[in-house]
């Protein structure tokens, strides 16, 4: 067993929590969005993707029924949206249906689903048909609508589950002969809210998120925010070059408002300053806050909502000084264009708040320099990412699985550099007489260990990786006169703190981590003082090996009202606990105290959709407490000790 003493001087405040510090950050990419947060259960729903298995069938659909008469093109002439259709002509009957179908979708037993499907058809003799159905084509639920020729047209079902079956599929097919267009299809549950789906969004919200950062990312600096807006069926599909992948545009500024409201979180905008333009970024401004008289807010209103959204936090590029980045530049190029952006969205609403892009002295020497030097005093918050220890595609070795053991004291002890870059950007904007003008943004940081930005629902997500956030909630809190916002990197699916799968979901470490913190911890930071054996931790990617890491970490934290204490500890020893000597100054301590924790049977134990629950976030049994008392904290856990305080 270790031994460690804490120290907290109840009656010394180090400064006000941003609540924001338990913000986060969804980015279009993987399967952050679409096939996680978003409620669609379709693919490529407008057509617009490639053909991959089979020439003219739009991937991932299939064609049914093909054969001698019968013709698939992706058809580049007549379309929906985008620029492209799924057509289907037949010009011999041979009795059977033709189309095409999806799958495999997660279908529920009492379920209802919406579907809706934009056609198109000249000289179809039979009726279209809509079908959910198994694997093998045996229908569970068909409908049958004769259509309209010459003209694009929607169609409105709903369709009923009768079994589950997670192997099912969606039919789109016609009988007789003519010819079919495809313009676009969608398959919704019917509980989903405002698009979202709803077992994720419950997830969410019991985070109780104060801050959601959207597009990006890398995804914001090529994405242009009116292709977002309008009817959904009718925006265009574009190229994402960020990660190669294909955006339907289906979730834009109106589907992440909702979200935003659906979960009590202020918005936080980021915009293209890759390949935007000043204009288009103040477009964007008066369209989200501009009053309905204006040009783009008679735009919001046409689009179902007059009142203003009200967004105060805007980000104005993404570590644009990397290689890896659309348009990325210089900082003194930067610099210019932040001016010339910045300008142009306050002239819109003065009372946002900016964003800009800072560096971390391992990625981008001097730029921070460079930037504060030209527009400091033009900046609200100086943007910082981190991610720990920071391995990307390709370094780890070539079958992606990292020597988990070896790492475990890196990632562990990663706060305790994040807490040094601070430090270091304290500095530089206290060079400039900037301290206490412009906040760090930590808008993106977590533990990021896997090669795969998506490591799947079938690996377990480590109780390592929960540890590393608790520090960095340590490291927030103790650094609040500094940093004013934080944004966990990402919220599903991709480093997330939530994984779904077409039938379900589970939650990581890191998501019971920041439940354990934004749920236990008050307002204002107090002093606190800790003395711990220590560890050495090895050299890891962006992370300078350390000979003194500490063994146990603690922050203590306090209410308005100065009567409720929460004292944070982390003990980090893999397998040994540690009996902690606590001691508050300054004020008189009430007998019992509650106490929560997170913790698992290993350090390296985790979470998995086969095993969602191995690590948890508990109550734990009433304990007694004084002004000091001892407390023993198991190996690998973070606890939150909460104690009254009747008076100084």
């Amino acid at each position: 067993m270790i031994q460690a003493q804490i120290r907290v001087r109840a009656q010394q405040a180090i400064g006000r929590i941003d609540r924001t510090i338990y913000g986060h950050f969804v980015e279009h990419m993987g399967r952050c969005v679409y096939g996680g947060l978003w409620a669609e259960m379709l693919a490529n729903r407008k057509f617009n993707g490639p053909d991959l298995a089979e020439f003219g069938v739009v991937s991932p659909w299939v064609s049914l029924g093909g054969g001698p008469g019968v013709t698939y093109d992706h058809d580049n002439t007549t379309f929906y949206s985008g620029d492209q259709s799924q057509m289907i002509a037949v010009r011999n009957d041979d009795g059977r249906p033709h189309g095409v179908a999806q799958g495999p979708l997660a279908l529920r037993g009492g379920q209802s689903y919406r579907l809706r499907v934009v056609l198109r058809q000249e000289q179809l003799s039979g009726p279209v048909r809509f079908a959910l159905e198994d694997k093998a084509g045996r229908p569970y639920v068909v409908e049958e609508r004769c259509c309209v020729e010459g003209s694009w047209q929607r169609h409105e079902l709903t369709l009923t589950a009768p079994v589950d079956d997670a192997t099912a599929r969606l039919s789109l097919t016609c009988r007789g002969t003519g010819t079919l267009w495809l313009g676009a299809a969608s398959l919704m549950p019917e509980d989903n809210l405002a698009g979202w789906r709803r077992d994720v969004v419950e997830a969410v919200r019991a985070l109780q998120p104060p801050l959601i950062r959207w597009p990006g990312g890398n995804f914001a600096s090529a994405y242009h925010w009116q292709d977002g807006i309008g009817p959904r069926d009718g925006r265009p599909s574009r190229a994402d070059v960020a990660w190669g992948a294909l955006e339907p545009n289906d979730v834009g500024t109106g589907e992440f408002m909702a979200l935003c409201r659906e979960l009590g979180a202020a918005p936080y905008l980021c915009v293209n300053l890759g390949s935007g333009t000043p204009e288009e970024a103040a477009a964007w401004v008066e369209y989200c806050n501009g009053p309905e008289e204006s040009v783009y807010g008679r735009l919001r209103a046409e689009h179902g909502h007059p009142e203003p959204y009200g967004v105060h936090y805007w980000g104005v590029g993404n570590e644009t000084y990397g290689n890896w980045q659309h348009g990325h530049v210089d900082a003194r190029t930067y610099a210019r264009r932040y001016r010339a952006f910045a300008a142009a969205m306050r002239a819109v609403d003065p009372t946002i708040a900016l964003v800009g892009v800072g560096a971390q002295p391992y990625e981008a020497p001097g730029w921070n320099d460079a930037v504060l030097e030209m527009v400091g005093r033009e900046l609200d918050y100086l943007s910082l990412h981190h991610y720990t220890p920071g391995y990307g595609p390709g370094e780890l070795p070539p079958d992606h699985q990292p020597n988990h053991e070896a790492l475990y004291p890196a990632v562990v002890a990663g706060p305790e550099r994040v807490e040094e870059l601070l430090q270091e950007a304290q500095a530089a904007l206290a060079q400039r007489g900037l301290a206490g003008r412009v906040r760090l943004a930590l808008d993106e940081w977590n533990a990021w260990v896997h090669a795969h930005y998506d490591c799947g629902e079938g690996k377990p997500h480590l109780l390592r990786d929960g540890l590393y956030a608790a520090g960095m909630y340590h490291v927030m809190q103790r650094q609040c006169g500094l940093v004013a916002m934080a944004n966990l990197a990402q919220l599903v699916n991709v480093l997330g703190a939530i994984y779904t799968t077409p039938q379900g979901l589970f939650v990581t470490p890191v998501y019971l981590a920041n439940r354990l913190y934004a749920e236990h911890s008050g307002p204002v930071s107090l002093a606190t003082e800790v003395e711990s054996p220590t560890f050495a931790a090895p050299a890891a990617a962006f992370l300078p090996a350390r000979r003194h890491a500490r063994y146990v970490d603690a922050q203590a934290t306090a209410d308005d009202s100065g009567t409720r204490l929460c004292l944070a500890v982390i003990n980090r020893h893999s397998h040994e606990p540690a009996e902690v000597q606590i001691e508050v100054e300054g004020a008189a301590v009430a007998a019992q105290g509650q106490a929560y924790q997170l913790n698992g049977p290993s350090a390296l134990s985790g979470n998995s959709a086969a095993r969602p629950n191995v690590v948890t976030l508990r109550a734990l049994p009433g304990f007694q407490a004084a002004g000091r008392f001892s407390y023993t904290f198991p190996a690998h856990s973070a606890t939150v000790l909460e104690l009254c305080l009747t008076g100084a």
